[in-house]
């Protein structure tokens, strides 16, 4: 049986040991490290980073903590074992479908962050992308929309300038995370959320030392933490515990306790991705290439 156990104490280290020594797949989350890495020396089994993390996939998730607030951080905190159910909460099935405009590095992690999203909460889902090669063309974004739906996927995601996915999306009944913009109004009953871009605090700050005389050339890569990245308002269909979930992830990143980019990350034919304990760089991902467990379609295009 595959187990989480939260809480490496005095009780909590020989109990998950006794569970490893019976033949379980057990994984130990422990907020000191070191402690997990102790165990494992010991008993083998895995560690996880977060609870979250020791959560995922397990049959049964058994928890040795101290006191309440501990409990309430391990369940319900940041990293904790029901956070991160932002992209596959909406899904029924686990099967989701992507409408993806170009095989880029801009793309592909795009989609590897969406589907690690969907399987931090089903460990089954599925993300299929169907490529369009252009970032505006409904027509051609509607085709690949329904033939996601004729596939059998119960939300949809895309990477597009238009709202096409999510008009197919709300024909059909399913639900729907956007891209760019606020596009509620194109399908409303659909619609879940989306990732948009906030350009004018660094034009602001560009053209303000362009006309100081202080401009230089130099190397930037906004996201959240800094606000260049939003998360645009969420839909109607959004459970509160969900938007919950979401923004806790999103102070995670701020704080700089949470990349979706750290290891362990295993690619889609199986083998190893990123290195546990290793997060890829900027330039790692300005580079990537390869699509994680769980997306069905070539990275390639």
């Amino acid at each position: 049986m595959k187990l989480a156990f939260l809480g490496l104490g005095v009780m909590g280290y020989p109990m998950a040991g006794h569970l490893a020594r019976a033949g379980h797949d057990v994984t130990v989350y422990n907020r000191t490290p070191a402690k997990a890495l102790q165990w494992i020396g010991k008993f083998g089994g895995k560690s996880a980073p977060t609870p979250a993390a020791a959560a995922t996939g397990a049959e049964i998730v058994l928890m040795c903590v101290g006191n309440d607030h501990d409990v309430r951080m391990v369940i319900n905190g940041p990293d904790g074992a029901l956070s991160g159910m932002a992209a596959g909460a909406a899904s029924k099935s686990g099967k989701i479908g992507f409408v993806a405009p170009y095989p880029i590095p801009e793309v592909i992690r795009e989609i590897d962050a969406f589907t690690m999203g969907a399987r931090a909460v089903n460990p089954k889902a599925t993300v299929k992308v169907v490529w369009t090669n252009t970032w505006f063309a409904p027509a051609t974004e509607r085709q690949a929309a329904e033939s996601l739906v004729a596939a059998g996927v119960d939300v949809l995601g895309d990477g597009q300038d238009s709202p096409t996915t999510g008009q197919v999306a709300e024909a059909a009944g399913l639900k729907w995370t956007g891209y760019d913009s606020d596009q509620t109004s194109f399908a409303p009953k659909a619609w879940l959320t989306a990732t948009t871009y906030n350009w004018g605090p660094y034009y602001i700050q560009e053209v303000t030392a362009a006309m100081d005389g202080t401009w230089k050339s130099h190397f930037y890569y906004g996201g959240i933490a800094d606000g260049f990245v939003v998360m645009a308002p969420f839909g109607s269909s959004v459970s509160a515990a969900t938007q919950a979930a979401i923004t806790a992830k999103e102070d995670a990143i701020k704080a700089g306790t949470f990349d979706p980019f750290t290891g362990p990350i295993t690619k889609q034919d199986g083998s190893a991705g990123v290195p546990a304990g290793t997060t890829l760089t900027v330039a790692d991902k300005y580079a990537l290439s390869w699509f994680v467990q769980g997306v069905i379609g070539s990275a390639k295009g």
